[in-house]
């Protein structure tokens, strides 16, 4: 009788589990979400809402690469931000390669601005990149206008017109790589949304000197910049007068300022494996035990329901269970990469694997559930510690 009630009662518990965990694996199922940034007519600016985003070059790719070929910036922004971050950097002008992957960007850390290079040599932490910042340039509510220039001979950072920072050893470009697309209010994966005004916009391919930086400054601040010649200059916005999703770039012909109306990132991360995310201990503990416990009771009912089918043995059912539960979470995590909240992880993957074997396990015989929880223990101290 025992054995029957179990048998009516797993598949409804199996069912309901699995509902559960499609619900908090896909939440919010926004697959096709609006773009989140707007332009109202006579507002003269350009408004992203963090979760947003805008692309230039993406139909240029050859043109920015050679334009940017000699590894030499100037970008100009005139922005306004309105929120102060409490998670991660948002990305407000990325400098991206599609082809090698790698990207620099101007991004916002609560009230600061920050710098961030991808690299692969060797850095603080193994963390793969290396920054310079300035402390409360972005405090919300407040405009301001940042100019950064860099080329071979370092890297400047000026504040409304005056030299705020100088780096000497510091350029923003790669090791590797170039740059054959800029990507506004977000970084090239969708993930580090911006919230935010931009009153203007404008990147040149060298490096301004600063009586140049100073005399545009002055120019956008009167109204004349539009008018001002200004050598090298690869892009202008002002935003005035202009509508999407399109905003032409005043300074020659192609490179507008594309606003996709569907939020569509310009390179999607699927599976990404990284442990960046472990330099926050505590939450790193958090989200290792959220997706290892998270799938045991997957494990758990799945052998339930499948033991004495067929002429599978234990063994052989317990293999099955975790391919099965490494294959939901595989279609999971593939589908999160298609929502803008979301991160498609590889290493929530393999939790959720070990999370699968886990509750398998508990159903094993006791000698083997044994065996198993040792070579469990066996693998974890022998793994490197990383964090």
């Amino acid at each position: 009788m025992m054995a029957l009630h179990r048998e009516m009662l797993v598949p409804y518990v199996f069912g309901l589990y699995m509902a559960i965990i499609l619900v908090a694996g896909l939440w919010p199922f926004d697959f096709l979400p609006g773009n989140g940034v707007t332009m109202q007519p006579g507002e003269n600016r350009l408004v992203f809402n963090g979760h947003g985003v805008a692309v230039i070059g993406n139909h240029d790719l050859d043109r920015l690469r050679q334009d940017f070929a000699v590894k030499a910036v100037t970008a100009e922004l005139w922005i306004k931000p309105t929120v102060e971050p409490t998670n991660g950097v948002p990305a407000i002008l990325a400098f991206h390669d599609r082809q090698a992957g790698k990207s620099f960007f101007l991004g916002q850390w609560k009230t600061h601005l920050i710098v961030r290079t991808r690299t692969n040599l060797p850095t603080k932490n193994n963390r793969g990149y290396r920054e310079i910042g300035l402390r409360d340039a972005l405090v919300p509510g407040n405009e301001r206008f940042l100019t950064l220039a860099s080329d071979a001979n370092g890297t400047v950072i000026y504040l409304d017109g005056q030299l705020a920072q100088s780096h000497g050893q510091y350029q923003v470009f790669s090791e590797t790589g170039g740059v054959d697309e800029l990507v506004v209010g977000n970084s090239p994966s969708g993930k580090q949304g911006w919230s935010g005004e931009f009153w203007g916009l404008a990147v040149y391919n060298r490096a301004l000197q600063p009586d140049e930086v100073i005399e545009s400054y002055l120019g956008w601040m009167d109204g004349s910049r539009e008018r001002l010649w200004i050598e090298n200059t690869l892009a202008l916005y002002s935003f005035r007068g202009g509508s999407l999703p399109a905003v032409r770039n005043l300074a020659s012909a192609g490179l507008d300022l594309v606003v996709p109306l569907v939020f569509v990132p310009p390179q999607r991360t699927i599976l990404a494996c990284s442990w960046d995310f472990a330099q926050h201990r505590w939450s790193t503990v958090q989200d290792v035990a959220i997706n290892v416990v998270g799938f045991m009771p997957f494990g758990l009912l799945a052998f339930l329901l499948l033991s004495g089918r067929g002429h599978l043995s234990r063994g052989r059912t317990f293999v099955l269970v975790t391919i099965l539960g490494l294959t939901l979470s595989l279609a999971i995590e593939w589908l999160q990469a298609y929502l803008p909240s979301r991160d498609s992880s590889l290493i929530d993957v393999v939790c959720n694997g070990v999370g699968t074997a886990l509750g398998a396990a508990m159903v094993l015989p006791p000698r083997v559930r044994r065996v198993f929880v040792e070579l469990v223990k066996w693998q974890e101290e022998a793994s490197p510690k990383q964090f």
